[in-house]
């Protein structure tokens, strides 16, 4: 959208008017049917008024949408939906009722709410007559333009007062229902409904079917709710004032609590242009009548000078007519007024007053009728600083009513209008054909290079956008705030970064549904980059391999120790020893050098040793390990299968191994040059299981052992006596009662248990059952053994302790080589034992 100089756009019309004496109406209209971008054209329902050289304003009347909902909400604009929009221009030619236009278009209208208004462009003029528009008829009128290259004189008045948004019809309801129970709170209503008067006109449309009711018209006022109450002001750019009450004295009277509500505000905005909105009609059931008044057009003054010479520039609201017996319609708002003018003179008087409220005569009855609520005021938009009068119209009273005093009954006046400052109406640039050259040729930069590609465009109804050619097709350059800007202007500004280094093909191109594509010569850009780099090295041990790491170098130049280097890109050099270095890189291509500093650090060889508390034993089994390692450790990881925990990172981590088996440690060490790992492997075994069974036989027992995985065996016989046989006999000394204890064990680990029992001497077998014969008992010698047939027998001490077995047939027994003492002879003849005691002296 171009806004151009006042002056300027007055230099290209056709023909001018010389000195010319104008008044009544000088406008012609024409409602829009539609618009051709591509062609730059208008087509019109009738446009047998226009003539070439025309100036013309273009201006969507109204379209809006509205909230219809039954709230408080009713009558908000939800979106304006191209209603307001305007813009200046000019008919080069006319077919039929076709008007081809000099300038482009800037908008988009909707054709069926949408006037096309034609006016002459005269050198100078006098308004020698009340100059107004045509009455807006809801499709055309209500606009008045005046296009002056010179000095306007203003003898009369030029005055579009009440031309603009019609006010509520006046209507009577016939069949009126209404009593004291009655609540018609509705905000819209059907227009054969008794409970609702017509609202005023504004940009938007109620639903046909509800065309009345209290709720605003967008800046149209609302009509009153039944009974009897005012209608509400219409609106500009500043709010409508509601409508009053009806208040009924008696108890039972019907009342009219809900009055029109005043007319919404519209935005005030240099680009838009609205009519005064109509107010809402009063509610009425009698034969006296108040409807709505109109709203003020719409004035378009464009001239070098403006002379005030006794006229005046009127557009108001028109007043709602006062009546008796019904309630008051709503004044109109006052109307837009647009002037843009180098210099005024004169006396200047511009008025733009919202419409008075209707006042209600209640012709002293016992009634309180409601009054209409007053107009806003209207608007001034100027490019320069002028005084107007934008008072916003008072509400209607209620008069001569015996049961109530004078008052408005809650009508509000309507609030005062604003101005605005413009600079020029909306218009486009001349209309032609778009042309395209380009004027920057191929060019090659360093990265960091601020670069701007420069093309010549004109013409209209095209976008333009630059395109890289990747892969053999054209793709659209996107917006990189801070890199790449202007992609769709004929200026592409392309901060060189390492992001677009490289090579580029690219061509400005203008997009548009109306005209074939036209590219500018393709521009070739090379981007190089500047020299760059990430120096790093790898060492294993004092032996160093160097990596430059960059894709942007053409040379290297490498400083390991005084006098040494490389001009290699990845060299690798031998250090004396352990140590820190510095190094320097240096790195230069087309677009200059970087040298960078790298520090090498060199320590002892990492040797990983482990050392533990333990490397077998039985499960569970807890191990205290510890890293031994030697050398400059910055990372350090153990692992231990089958252990808890699995993993460590510590010095000395303690680890519980549960389960029996072979287990293999590993320990991870490392810095940022070298590493190193070592292993242990670690032995978990199954407990031993002790387990025994007792077999007493008087002052003797014997012990059965049933023990799992152990090779080692200590007994407490508890007597102070003990053995280390796997299944030992032992002989008591006195009867009693004695806990027998094994611990059972094997390389790693041992377990114990006891059991108690009671031994009595009564249990030795009776000698005189004993099947053979011992003599002589005590002996200090031989014993004799008679009636031996068969069997085995064993010599055992008073301790348990195996002396001496016999399986063959003997008949003497030497025990000489035994000291003195008390001992046993065993006896097995394959079906029980015997015992016999037996005395050494």
């Amino acid at each position: 959208m171009k806004y151009p100089c006042l002056i300027c756009s007055l230099l290209l019309p056709i023909f001018l008017f010389s000195q010319t004496s104008i008044g009544g109406q000088i406008n012609v209209y024409g409602q829009l049917v539609s618009q051709d971008a591509c062609t730059n054209t208008l087509l019109l329902e009738n446009a047998s008024d226009f003539n070439p050289g025309m100036g013309l304003i273009i201006l969507q009347m109204n379209g809006a949408n509205i909230n219809l909902s039954n709230t408080d909400n009713y009558g908000n604009i939800t979106d304006l939906n191209g209603a307001g929009q305007y813009e200046y221009n000019r008919i080069s030619s006319i077919t039929g009722n076709e008007i081809s236009l000099e300038f482009a278009l800037v908008n988009e209208y909707s054709g069926n709410n949408t006037q096309v208004i034609g006016f002459h462009v005269y050198e100078d003029a006098n308004v020698d007559n009340t100059l107004a528009p045509a009455l807006w008829d809801g499709a055309t009128g209500g606009v008045v333009a005046i296009e002056v290259t010179g000095t306007l004189t203003l003898n009369a008045n030029i005055d579009a007062s009440g031309h603009g948004f019609r006010g509520g019809a006046p209507i009577s309801i016939e069949d009126n229902n209404c009593n004291f129970l009655t609540n018609a709170s509705d905000f819209a209503y059907a227009d054969n409904n008794w409970r609702g008067a017509p609202k005023g006109e504004g940009i938007g449309a109620a639903n046909s079917s509800a065309p009345f009711g209290r709720g605003a018209q967008a800046n149209g006022g609302g009509g009153g709710n039944d009974h009897n109450s005012g209608g509400g002001g219409g609106s500009l750019v500043t709010a409508g004032g509601q409508g009053g009450r009806n208040n009924e004295p008696s108890t039972f009277g019907c009342d009219g609590d809900f009055p029109g509500r005043g007319g919404k505000t519209l935005l005030n905005d240099s680009s838009l242009a609205f009519l005064g909105g109509g107010g809402g009609s009063g509610h009425a059931n009698n034969n006296t009548l108040s409807g709505g008044g109109n709203g003020g057009g719409i004035i378009f003054i464009k001239a070098e000078t403006i002379n005030f010479a006794g006229g005046r520039i009127l557009n108001n609201g028109i007043n709602a007519n006062n009546i008796s017996g019904d309630g008051g319609g709503g004044g109109g708002a006052g109307g837009s007024i647009f002037i843009l003018t180098n210099s005024v003179s004169g006396e200047v008087q511009i008025t733009a007053q919202g419409g008075t409220g209707s006042t209600v005569n209640n012709s002293n009855a016992d009634r309180c009728f409601g009054p209409g609520g007053g107009g806003s005021g209207g608007v001034l938009k100027s490019n320069t600083s002028l005084l107007a009068d934008l008072t916003g119209g008072n509400a209607g009273l209620s008069i001569n009513s015996t049961s109530c005093g004078e008052s408005s009954n809650g009508a509000e006046n309507g609030n005062n209008g604003s101005t605005t400052s413009i600079t020029a109406l909306p218009q486009g640039e001349l209309f032609t054909a778009p042309t395209l050259v380009a004027l920057t040729g191929d060019t090659t930069v360093c990265n960091g290079t601020l670069l701007t590609l420069i093309a010549l465009s004109s013409g209209s109804n095209y976008n333009l956008q630059w395109q890289r050619l990747v892969d053999g097709t054209w793709s659209d350059l996107v917006e990189v705030p801070g890199v790449l800007t202007g992609t769709q202007t004929d200026s592409l500004q392309f901060q060189a970064n390492e992001t677009f280094t490289g090579s580029y093909r690219l061509t400005l191109l203008p997009q548009s549904d109306c005209f074939a594509e036209i590219n500018t010569t393709t521009i070739d850009v090379s981007i190089l980059p500047l020299p760059a780099g990430n120096p790093s090295y790898l060492a294993n041990g004092n032996d160093v391999s160097f990596s430059a790491n960059t894709s942007s170098g053409s040379s290297w130049n490498w400083s390991f120790l005084a006098g040494q280097g490389s001009t290699e890109e990845d060299p690798s050099f031998t250090f004396p020893g352990p140590g820190e270095y510095p190094v320097t890189l240096s790195i230069a291509n087309e677009c200059g050098s970087a040298t960078y500093d790298l520090l090498v650090s060199l320590n002892e060889p990492l040797v990983a040793q482990i050392s533990s508390s333990s490397i077998e034993g039985c499960a569970p089994l807890v191990i205290l390990f510890e890293d031994q390692s030697t050398g400059n450790i910055e990372n350090r990881v153990w692992t231990f299968p089958g252990g808890t925990p699995a993993t460590s990172t510590a010095v000395a981590p303690v680890v519980t191994f549960t389960e029996p088996g072979v287990y293999t440690v590993d320990l991870s060490i490392s810095n940022s040059t070298s590493s190193a790992s070592s292993n242990q492997q670690i032995a978990v075994v199954v407990p031993p299981t002790p387990s025994f069974e007792i077999i007493t036989d008087g002052l003797m027992i014997s012990l059965q052992n049933n023990s799992l995985n152990a090779t080692n065996f200590s007994w407490n016989f508890g007597d102070e006596n003990t053995s280390t046989l796997e299944n030992p006999i032992h002989i008591y000394s006195t009867p009693g009662i004695y806990e027998v204890s094994l611990s059972a064990s094997n390389n790693y680990c041992g377990v114990a248990i006891a059991q108690t029992i009671n031994v009595d001497v009564s249990a030795v077998s009776n000698p005189n059952s004993f099947p053979l014969i011992i003599s002589p008992n005590p002996t200090s010698g031989w014993v004799d053994v008679q009636n031996w047939r068969s069997g085995e027998l064993v010599l055992i001490d008073h301790t348990g302790r195996y002396l001496a077995t016999w399986k063959s047939i003997t008949n003497r027994i030497d025990m000489s080589r035994f000291p003195a003492g008390l001992y046993f002879l065993r006896y097995t003849d394959g079906k029980q034992y015997y015992w016999f005691r037996i005395i050494k002296q």
